[in-house]
């Protein structure tokens, strides 16, 4: 794994780490739950030399920002302070090395300090979208008097915010009508805004959207119905079957004007 830096949190396991171990937090899991699981989940870097010193020395300097430091993470990362083996990989640049130990002189004293009180930790909601598949919603361009139509292909779970939640995201097409949809054939009828076209033509529609922005974007749709609509032909080309974008709620316009761009210059 990479590292940029002497500091404890400037490589990529400790970065890893941290996060992993504040995400298994915010999921629910209890003090107990969430370092267990980390540490089952971090065999590779434990039997690692460099990686095994890097996974101590953040999940030690973690667990007591938060006030859950054990006695045996604490005693695990002392041991291998004093150790000395960490600095090895240090001894072609001495000056980065003195950075090193003073790095580790720093965490020896913090870990020994008294730890803060046990913080509270925000737990983070799973999102599942309220949607429907062959849900249909209009968007009203008014520059242009033309509609938007989001139509609802299918939903996909997805780690978009934590490892491990799995929000249920949904997969959409854009549509552009001229008219307010009101029937199955005012869906059909309007055209799919491509999101690219392949070298011989062949186009790839669907967006799948993450949470953010959702609630404040989805206030601007209409709800039209629940149409079977007519799915185009889609290109196969990666694990997600074909999704060629994936971003939030909050670069609709954008993804929006690439569409119709893109449908004035192969339409």
């Amino acid at each position: 794994m990479g590292s940029w830096g002497t500091g404890i949190f400037q490589n990529d396991v400790s970065e890893e780490v941290r996060t992993n171990y504040r995400n298994k937090l915010k999921l629910g899991k209890s003090d107990e739950e969430a370092l267990k699981e980390l540490l089952d989940d971090s065999q590779e870097y434990l039997k690692e030399d460099d990686d095994r010193y890097d996974f101590w020395f953040a999940l030690s300097s973690v667990m007591y920002d938060l006030g859950r430091l054990t006695n045996e993470v604490k005693n695990t990362a002392l041991e291998l302070i004093a150790d000395g083996g960490d600095l090895m990989r240090w001894s072609d640049n001495k000056v980065n090395q003195k950075k090193r130990v003073l790095q580790l002189e720093n965490l020896k004293m913090k870990l020994l300090s008294e730890q803060p009180e046990r913080k509270k930790i925000k737990l983070v909601q799973k999102f599942i979208c309220p949607w429907n598949v062959n849900d249909i919603f209009v968007y009203q361009l008014e520059s242009v008097n033309k509609f938007i139509l989001i139509a609802v292909d299918k939903f996909l779970p997805c780690d978009s915010d934590i490892i491990g939640m799995y929000d249920m995201l949904p997969v959409t097409f854009l549509k552009l009508s001229d008219v307010y949809p009101e029937t199955l054939e005012d869906v059909n009828n309007a055209l799919f805004l491509p999101r690219w076209f392949n070298q011989n033509g062949l186009a790839e529609f669907r967006c799948m959207w993450f949470k953010t922005g959702f609630k404040k974007t989805s206030a601007k749709f209409k709800y039209v119905g629940n149409f079977p609509f007519v799915r185009p032909e889609l290109i196969q080309y990666d694990r997600n079957e074909g999704l060629c974008y994936c971003g939030s709620w909050h670069r609709l316009d954008t993804v929006i004007n690439d569409g119709i761009k893109l449908l004035n210059l192969y339409h």
